[in-house]
């Protein structure tokens, strides 16, 4: 083989594995960024918990989305709490947080919620990611004590600051400082 040969072919070679190379890169699937990872999160989330009928698949989507050492804290306010209650931190593990759901759907009727990504930074390694949500829930309150007794409308607006794992293709919740304000509209 001559000089100009072995060129074209080193040449053939290169080329070859550039474009294989270019077509194995435009085929692979790059990983979900961290605002997209939170973002359909929370979407699905939103949707899960307005559609009360599938609570199985609600339970294993947090499960699936919750650091078995989660720590989440909790303030709350609203009109008919008592002033020294305004406020005070509550905080709750992973099963705690789950079943707060889980037994709120109970006490609750004509149920919408919107859970909003509002900004999410992620750390410098992608390895982590602070993000805000804000979660509007409406419905009818039920008497815990009367379910047959006529619900009263309420409106809460929860604030999240959340830390999440980002793990593959999911944003996993490690921790979160939430703020629930929720007020109760008069009906005439």
């Amino acid at each position: 083989m001559n000089k100009a040969q072995t060129i074209i072919k080193r040449s053939l070679i290169i080329t070859f594995a550039l474009i294989l190379g270019s077509t194995l890169q435009t085929n692979a699937k790059p990983a979900p960024n961290s605002i997209t990872l939170i973002t359909e999160k929370n979407q699905t989330m939103s949707a899960l918990l307005e559609n009360r009928s599938e609570m199985q698949e609600t339970i294993a989507f947090m499960h699936e989305h919750i650091s078995e050492n989660a720590v989440f804290e909790m303030s709350m306010s609203n009109e008919t709490m008592p002033a020294d209650m305004q406020g005070q931190n509550i905080k709750m593990d992973k099963a705690s947080y789950i079943n707060s759901f889980i037994q709120g759907t109970h006490f609750v009727d004509q149920y919408k919620v919107s859970i909003k990504t509002v900004d999410v930074q992620p750390s410098k390694d992608n390895k982590t990611a602070i993000s805000k949500e804000i979660m509007i829930e409406e419905g009818l309150i039920l008497n815990p004590r009367n379910l047959q007794e006529e619900g009263k409308p309420f409106i809460s607006t929860t604030s999240c600051t959340t830390l999440h794992q980002l793990d593959g293709e999911k944003a996993i919740s490690v921790k979160a400082q939430c703020h629930t304000d929720t007020s109760f509209l008069t009906t005439t």
